[in-house]
């Protein structure tokens, strides 16, 4: 007891020894903090000091920029009245640096303040205004534009710039430089797609940066070439360039690193299906995510792992995991992960047997996916309610979510075709432009060579051969545009082909459903006659049971009873069902027979439908001869000779048209 006393004060020794550790560590970093922030307005001071005493423009101009740079984090607009002011002081559009500087960071204030077109209108202004021989600043431009275009958007246009950027560090011999803009350019490609082509540029860039010794960006291209040959499937190799940078990310410490590399390595895992190491990566990223405070990883950690628990059957501890990632996306109002999530809690607790809380999920799913324009998110949410509703006995709101799913299921195929059209045509035109590309480098290479061998001729050859081109230029172009016309008028009649096949198909698909809904309408109605007449004849037999027994034959019919209400589907909605299928058929009957009865109206209906004498006994409660007494009577009144068949007659369309 005493040397557990003992061992419980160290405890608490040690635990307030950590608190005053912490609290002197955040008390440092808050000092250091302060005494940066101080400097950094003591180095503003001195700056504005000296512009007050600069007695050149140029001088003023410069220092002007300096100070709009130490604002441009804290202050962005403050930045960019700075870079005004310096504008003024110089004379608009000539060839100056200090000119040229204002307007990049005028540009880089407005990045800060997300207004990206006037951010690319100034770093455009900024290459511009760099005067000849200052090739590095303006690699340095087109890099920013690049990084621009990236992240707006406009892959081919960053590309190109990166491009431009990279033609100007080789000529500089900037090596570094060289494998920043390889690295840049391989990362683009890898987001379109051109995996062999970023690959190289990946290899390229990674030698550069071992021969000056960068391990923070040689960790970087190996995480880019893990995540290539994890879209193609080289697993084990995607593993091996994975667990190469994290040994370089663990020896400079880079935690964020670290934690993104256990992520991308549980990913991989999870791709091979070896869910014990996947899990097992996927703890070590939250528990560094957590202790960075990255909210974005850190959920995005815990939907990983509530995968690997639903794929192994663990519903309980993937249900905890979704619900913790779903609170992060309800805070931030994240319709689409909100949807997502909420479908997949919606089936985890329908496979507990739990319909009540499943169906609250889809309902919420079903709103978020409505709210982010998410078909295939509504489309599961409207299944999954679908089920739940049947399993809790809601069988007609069941049926109307079933619809919906089948609608939404159509309309997914007919978006995806549309889309498919539109990709193979985009592929189409890019080859064309492409081929035009070569055949336009092609002429321009033919026309400066003739030009070339040409000078040694009197002055009108050289005119002669140029009206010989142009002339040749102009049919070409003329057969091309006619060539353009014909293909645009055989895409149009193509596309109304498939307008009409879709739409048939379509028409094809609503017939049958109402089919569906129509066949099942019968069958309940069957089943309730049948149980009619087996509840006929139980109340029959009552009469010579005792006391006793007819009170267990009550309980037991009323017990029964209540479970056909669910088959009780009367004439009236049967029906309407009908007419949606055929509508002219009864109004056509009226027409054409107006003594026809509203019993030979029915049994006309059931006859439509292939029914048996037998089937239409049940649903019109009536016995086999009756019926076969209705048809000989409504054969009559439909004016048909003894060698005409009724149900002929019936089931052909032209009579009802």
């Amino acid at each position: 007891m005493q040397l557990r006393v003992v061992l419980e004060n160290d405890l608490l020794a040690s635990n307030r020894y950590s608190n005053i550790q912490k609290m002197i560590k955040q008390i440092l970093v808050l000092a250091i903090l302060f005494f940066i922030k101080l400097s950094c307005y003591a180095n503003i001071d001195s700056l504005e000091i000296a512009l007050d005493n600069a007695k050149s423009r140029t001088e003023k101009v410069q220092l002007l920029n300096e100070i709009a740079q130490k604002y441009l984090l804290k202050n962005p607009k403050q930045a960019i009245t700075l870079c005004n002011e310096g504008i003024l002081l110089k004379k608009r559009n000539k060839k100056d640096l200090g000119l040229a500087n204002l307007y990049k960071t005028k540009g880089t204030a407005y990045l800060y303040l997300g207004e990206y077109d006037s951010t690319k209108f100034y770093w455009k202004a900024y290459i511009k205004l760099v005067p000849g021989g200052y090739e590095k600043e303006k690699a340095d431009g087109y890099n920013n534009l690049g990084t621009y275009f990236q992240k707006v958007g406009y892959s081919d246009s960053s590309i190109y710039y990166h491009r431009k950027a990279l033609a100007l560090r080789k000529k500089l011999n900037e090596p570094l430089g060289i494998a920043m803009s390889l690295h840049n350019i391989a990362a683009l490609y890898r987001k379109q797609g051109n995996l062999t082509e970023a690959i190289d540029l990946y290899n390229r860039a990674l030698n550069i940066y071992r021969k000056n010794g960068k391990k923070k960006e040689i960790a970087d291209v190996l995480v880019g070439l893990g995540l290539i040959h994890r879209e193609l499937k080289n697993y084990m190799t995607s593993i091996k360039y994975f667990k190469e940078s994290l040994k370089i990310n663990e020896s400079i410490n880079n935690m964020r690193g670290i934690g993104s590399l256990y992520n991308n390595l549980g990913v991989v895992y999870l791709d091979i299906k070896n869910d014990s190491l996947a899990e097992v990566y996927f703890l070590k990223s939250e528990e560094i995510s957590s202790k960075l405070g990255d909210n974005v990883s850190n959920y995005g950690v815990q939907i990983n792992l509530a995968v690997i628990y639903k794929r192994n059957g663990e519903i309980q501890k993937s249900i905890i995991f979704y619900e913790k990632a779903l609170r992060y996306f309800e805070a931030k109002k994240n319709h689409e992960n909100m949807a997502i999530i909420q479908n997949n809690l919606g089936y985890l607790y329908q496979k507990t047997g739990n319909d009540a809380n499943a169906i609250g999920y889809f309902r919420k799913a079903l709103i978020n996916g409505k709210l982010a324009d998410m078909l295939k998110v509504q489309k599961n949410a409207h299944k999954g309610l679908s089920n739940s509703l049947r399993n809790v006995g809601q069988f007609e709101e069941a049926l109307e979510h079933f619809t919906r799913y089948a609608s939404i299921q159509d309309s997914i195929v007919q978006t995806e075709l549309i889309e498919k059209v539109a990709k193979y045509q985009e592929l189409y035109e890019s080859e064309k432009r492409i081929k035009e590309i070569k055949e336009l480098k092609h002429s321009v290479y033919v026309k400066n060579t003739q030009a070339y061998t040409d000078r040694m001729y009197r002055n009108w050859l050289v005119v002669l051969a140029v009206l010989l081109i142009v002339l040749v230029l102009i049919t070409i172009n003329r057969f091309k545009l006619r060539k353009k016309v014909l293909l645009q008028r055989a895409r149009l009649i193509e596309d109304e082909k498939e307008e009409f096949r879709l739409k048939s198909a379509l028409v094809e698909k609503e017939i049958e459903i109402k089919n569906r809904e129509l066949s099942t309408l019968s069958i309940n109605a069957m089943n309730k006659n049948e149980m009619l007449h087996t509840l006929s004849e139980k109340l029959t037999n009552l009469k010579f049971k005792t006391q006793e027994e007819i009170e267990q034959s009550v309980f037991e019919l009323e017990q029964q009873i209540k479970r056909s209400f669910n088959l009780d589907k009367d004439w009236e909605t049967f029906q309407r069902h009908f007419t949606n299928v055929h509508p002219d058929f009864f109004s056509q009957l009226k027409s054409k027979f107006p003594k026809l009865s509203s019993n030979d109206l029915r049994i006309c209906a059931y006859m439509k439908m292939n029914l048996s004498t037998k089937e239409i006994s049940t649903l019109m409660h009536i016995a086999p001869k009756s019926t076969r007494m209705n048809k000989y009577r409504l054969k009559k009144k439909l004016n048909l000779s003894d060698g005409e068949d009724l149900q002929e007659f019936i089931s052909r369309e032209e009579h009802f048209k």
